[in-house]
């Protein structure tokens, strides 16, 4: 058995755009038009913050990152709070530097969250501690030891300590 062209309907989107709002669908299978609200402008206010209370939310949020110890290490220092919200975490060598910043954007997240300022941004930065002598001997270790411990002069003599057995 055919079916005309004319009994076979569907719904119409023309019918459906000049639909009035009090008007209701003719059949089950057109959607029914719901009033949308008017959406208030729910933006929190930006809260200003201190570099005490950074300092006072900074452990609860490195204490996540417990297990992965040398992540941990490197956030133990606290942070320095520049203008304008810009949080500046300072590192010992690239590779804190890498790791930190690939998981910038959940410290920033944390911190916008936990001060209520969505203007926080994070700037990792590298000091670089350079020594004088990169290998020491043997002899200018003792040096360096006994500047910083006289005691160990007289325990080398009094014991007759020497290097070479």
């Amino acid at each position: 058995m055919k079916r005309r062209a004319s009994e076979i309907s569907t719904p119409s989107i023309l019918k459906a755009m000049q639909a009035q709002p009090n008007e209701t669908p003719v059949s089950s299978n057109e959607p029914t038009k719901i009033p949308v609200k008017e959406q208030i402008n729910t933006k929190p206010v930006d809260q200003p913050f201190t570099l005490e209370q950074l300092h006072d939310v900074w452990p609860q949020m490195i204490e996540k990152y417990a297990e992965q110890t040398h992540l941990y290490i490197s956030l133990q220092n606290l942070p320095v709070l520049d203008p304008n919200y810009l949080v500046v975490i300072t590192v010992e060598n690239s590779v804190q530097h890498f790791k930190i910043s690939q998981m910038k954007h959940e410290l920033v997240g944390y911190l916008q969250r936990t001060l209520n300022n969505s203007q926080i941004d994070v700037r990792v930065d590298v000091n670089r501690v350079e020594s004088e002598n990169k290998i020491l001997t043997d002899e200018q270790k003792l040096k360096e030891m006994v500047q910083k411990n006289p005691v160990l002069q007289m325990f080398r003599s009094k014991f007759n300590l020497d290097f070479n057995g």
